[in-house]
């Protein structure tokens, strides 16, 4: 019966506007305003319906207050539709109403002066909001209760009002825009039904009481009715206003003044195309409603990076089912099924208007493609409840760039889970901004594996939060590089807690400032934020991997030397490449106390060993500091030999090459510690020690040293006295000699001895005559051998000891203030004054003269110590070994402790003291004696002649 009655509107609303153009056609155009040939107009047309009947037109034609009405209805060509009707209602606006809107600047279609054309779409619509197909009688509204009544606009294209279009996002539904929907087509935007208009009782006591027409759902507004008129095909309803049909209901949100935050979200351009779709139910979140969320998820959906949330958000609260929501028609519930697939029930509960447990702040909303409710709350369903994940915190948090970057690098699977453990250390746009800004800093390009990597750094697997941190930790990232055989990159943690200020005696104790945070050189710029599994670290700028290990040295001033000594073995290429290494590099302090070694290792001539020595401090594999072990472990060198690394029972960390029986191989008394640990490199981590472990294939022997001293002429003078053995380590080559040494040292049959040169440098021998020792062999001999100190290995205990002022564990000999050592010389005739005595007379300083000596050579008798050099212990052959024990006290007597050079400044002449110097004191001991016993023997005559005088003497008064 509806659709019949639809139909048959349907095709007079179409055939009636040609009749009364074929009228017109035969006769001249009405002039504007009311006439009584208007009147007998309507009153001629109706009559061929109802001949003796009185119709709504004639009503109108009959009362001059409404004149313009008419006039409108004229022109409109609605004079047919209007006689056609059959118990309608008609609201017809006063004269006065349609002054008012002449009034208005606003664009109005009841304007007398708009221009006019042959359509009207926008007045025929608005004049059939007018128009109820039934008729309202005296009784309506009797419960004094807002009522939905249902107008003759039937909202559509057909009516001009242009095609309503899709709600999608954005312009990938535009092609939506050119397809014809037959269904829109003959149903109209409302699904067929025409607009509703809300009309409720007055307030006022009049009798009958007027109508309020065009009232919103709850009954405010509205325009105040007169007495009805009743004619054969309805009633005739004055107002004192007119009613404007419905808007758009992207135009409604606009309107509203409680969806402020709704529209900045989605945006009126945005909303024009996801409202312009028929048949509509939207319940609106109101600004209540998006202000329940926190601050981060505001900041995230206001981003402009919230496209898919916003759609889901809208679409969950969207229904565009062919059954309009309308509360008013709501009995029990309502079911309406939402564009995301959900459904939304719009219930009444105790007479609140409710959808899904939530009460609508305002309801019944009308537009032109739809209704509108306004919610408190956000509608979602517990399944698709809007949770912030970690990508959307960092875009609420500024950081759209880093978002991007992760994006574009197909990192953003790390960031789009709550689920997923995570630590993000993430930059803000604007930091990223004046990052870039700096000296040389540019972002690798889009889609390089560059990128990847450099994004990598900042993803930390596990939810590390800031009590977990502490400083000097190493938190593993999901960057692994081929240089780390891929294993993970670390980041270094710096915690520093800020110093309160002291309070005063008059104040309150201030509260404790928070801790410091950072990772490698960044700092954290505010307070971290959880995000599930997750946590986010806004930090102060992009973090870059670690450089090679020959760009983390160079930065290091204490690591000079380290430096110049790789690029002197010309190491520093292997070095950047070598992935997954452990490097150990000795401080400048290091260097230096290797003293004439250090000075070898540099001469080209030694660039293999120097080359080894280095890479002997280099592990092939990543050892971190927590990862070395209590005890000696060894690890592999790149030099090819094992390097003993552990930690002591204080968990200090020890490093040295391998020992026999508790001694180093190579001679060191001590172990190498650690300075700094854990500095990250691109090929893996460089610890700073304070010692230079030689590896047990670099041999250092005392004519090396010389080399490395530059002391050539001593070399030669040791030639051609055939005392080279000393400086190559041979055994003396007269076997007489080596059984007096033996027979000597009988405790100790095979005993290696070591010897210590005091080596003059080649200046100091420009101040010598060498022209007469030259001529004298055995005075030459005698000189060389004065130069020469024998000495025996020390015992566990005092290798264990270094002294102060000195560089332990690098010198041939224990230094001592006022230590007197035995020379080739000294040995040979006990009786010369060939002994050598140590002074130390400033901090590291130290000078080495004849022992005895009395001065009267001038300085020729001392010497400064410049610079030292340890040799390299050398062990006896099998040959010499009897009974091949390793008892440590055997093991010692086996192995000669290396010795070496104490380069000096001056060349030191053998002691020849004169006949005063050797029986001086002797002839001064005995005349004081003489003169001694003279006194004494004068003393002693003295007293007795005394006591002999005094037994003489005559008494006063006496008699002799």
């Amino acid at each position: 019966m509806g659709h019949t009655r639809l139909e048959w509107l349907s095709v007079l609303l179409i055939v009636a506007p040609l009749t009364v153009v074929h009228a017109l056609s035969l006769r001249p155009r009405a002039i504007p305003g009311p006439s009584q040939d208007q009147r007998v107009l309507g009153s001629q047309q109706s009559a061929g319906i109802h001949t003796q009947s009185t119709t709504l037109v004639d009503l109108l034609s009959a009362d001059a207050d409404f004149s313009l009405l008419l006039r409108l209805v004229q022109r409109a060509r609605l004079v047919p539709t209007l006689n056609a009707l059959n118990g309608s209602t008609f609201f017809a606006p006063t004269n006065d109403a349609i002054k008012r809107i002449q009034n208005q600047t606003a664009r109005h279609p009841f304007k007398l002066d708009t221009p006019v054309d042959n359509i009207q779409a926008e007045l025929r619509a608005t004049l059939l909001y007018h128009l109820l197909n039934y008729t309202l009688n005296d009784t309506a509204n009797a419960n004094d209760q807002v009522e939905m009544h249902e107008t003759m606009l039937i909202p559509s294209r057909k009516a001009g009002q242009g095609r309503p279009g899709s709600p999608g996002m954005g312009d990938g539904h535009d092609d939506q825009l050119d397809t014809r929907d037959q269904y829109e087509d003959d149903y109209g935007w409302l699904a067929g039904q025409g607009q509703k208009l809300f009309i409720a009782p007055s307030k006022t006591t009049d009798k009958p009481s007027p109508l309020l027409v065009g009232v919103s759902a709850q009954g405010a507004g509205g325009v105040t009715s007169g007495i009805s008129r009743s004619a054969t095909n309805g009633n005739l309803v004055p107002l004192d206003g007119v009613l404007d049909p419905p808007r758009n209901l992207s135009q409604q949100i606009v309107d509203h003044p409680d969806l402020a935050q709704f529209r900045a979200l989605f945006g009126t351009d945005e909303l024009n195309k996801r409202m312009n779709h028929t048949h509509l139910t939207l319940f609106a979140p109101s600004d209540k409603a998006w202000d329940a969320l926190d601050e981060y998820e505001k900041r995230y959906l206001a981003s402009g990076f919230a496209q898919d949330d916003l759609e889901k958000i809208l679409q969950h609260h969207l229904s565009s089912s062919k059954q309009i929501g309308y509360y008013a028609k709501v009995k029990n519930e309502t079911l309406l099924p939402t564009r995301s697939g959900a459904s939304l029930a719009l219930v009444v509960n105790n007479g609140v208007p409710e959808v899904n447990g939530s009460a609508l702040v305002d309801y019944d909303i009308l537009a032109q493609n739809g209704v509108m409710h306004i919610v408190d709350t956000l509608l979602l369903p517990p399944e698709d409840s809007f949770t912030l994940t970690p990508e959307k915190y960092l875009i609420a948090l500024n950081a759209t760039r880093f978002v991007a970057l992760l994006r574009s690098a197909e990192l953003s699977k790390h960031v789009q889970s709550s689920n997923a453990s995570m630590t993000i250390l993430a930059v803000r746009d604007d930091v990223l901004e004046r990052w870039e800004s700096g000296w040389d800093r540019t972002l690798p390009a889009q889609g390089t594996r560059a990128l990847t990597e450099a994004l990598q750094y900042h993803l930390v697997p596990g939810k590390w939060t800031s009590k977990d941190l502490a400083d000097g930790m190493l938190l593993p990232t999901l960057l692994e590089p081929d240089s780390l055989d891929h294993a993970p990159q670390l980041i270094t943690i710096s915690v520093s807690q800020s110093e309160s200020e002291p309070a005063s005696l008059f104040s309150k104790p201030k509260p404790e400032k928070p801790t410091d945070l950072g990772f490698n050189t960044a700092s954290v710029i505010a307070s971290p934020v959880v995000v599930g599994n997750s946590i986010i670290y806004l930090i102060s700028q992009m973090l870059e991997a670690p450089p090679n290990v020959i760009e983390t040295a160079v930065s290091d001033l204490r690591l000079s030397t380290f430096v110049a000594s790789v690029f002197a073995a010309d190491l520093d290429k292997k070095l950047k490449k070598q992935p997954a290494l452990t490097f150990l590099a000795p401080d400048n302090d290091a260097f230096r106390r290797l003293g004439l070694v250090m000075s070898y290792l540099l001469l080209p001539t030694s660039r293999r060993e120097l080359v080894s020595t280095l890479s002997y401090h280099a592990v092939r594999e990543l050892v971190y500091e927590e990862d070395f072990q209590p005890g000696s472990n060894e690890y592999m060198t790149l030099e090819g030999s094992g390097i003993y690394i552990g930690k002591n029972d204080t968990g200090a960390l020890q490093i040295h090459g391998p020992t026999l029986s508790g001694f180093r191989v190579n001679g060191d008394t001590r172990d190498a510690h650690l300075l700094e640990s854990n500095i990250l490199t691109k090929t893996g981590v460089l610890h700073v020690t304070d010692h230079v472990v030689l590896p047990p294939t670099v041999s250092i022997s005392i004519d090396k040293l010389m080399r490395g001293g530059k002391a050539s002429t001593m070399a030669e003078l040791l030639r051609l006295t055939n005392l080279t053995w000393v400086a190559d380590g041979s055994p003396p080559p007269d076997e007489a000699s080596a059984a007096m040494l033996r027979k000597k040292l009988n405790k100790a049959p095979f005993r290696r001895r070591s010897y210590t040169v005091l080596c003059p440098t080649d200046k100091a021998f420009t101040a010598l005559n060498l022209t007469y020792y030259l001529g004298d062999i055995p005075a030459l001999t005698e000189l060389m051998k004065l130069h020469i100190i024998p000495s025996d290995p020390p015992s566990r205990s005092s290798i264990a000891e270094p002294r102060h002022g000195f560089p332990s564990g690098r010198l041939p000999l224990e230094l001592a203030d006022s230590a007197v050592y035995d020379t080739l010389l000294s040995e040979d005739d006990p009786k010369s004054s060939g002994r050598v005595a140590l002074r130390r007379f400033a901090e590291d300083s130290w000078l080495v003269g004849v022992d005895g000596a009395r001065g009267e050579q001038g300085r020729k008798d001392w010497a400064r110590i410049l610079s030292w050099g340890k040799a390299t212990p050398v062990f006896a052959t099998s040959d010499d070994a009897s009974t091949g024990e390793h008892d440590a006290s055997i093991q010692r007597s086996r192995m000669s402790f290396g010795g070496g050079v104490l380069l000096i400044d001056s060349v030191l002449l053998p002691y020849r003291p004169t006949f005063w110097h050797k029986f001086g004191w002797i002839i001064v001991v005995v005349i004081l004696a003489i003169i001694g016993l003279t006194c004494v023997g004068l003393l002693a005559w003295k007293l007795w002649s005394s006591q002999r005088a005094e037994a003489y003497i005559v008494l006063e008064n006496e008699e002799d």
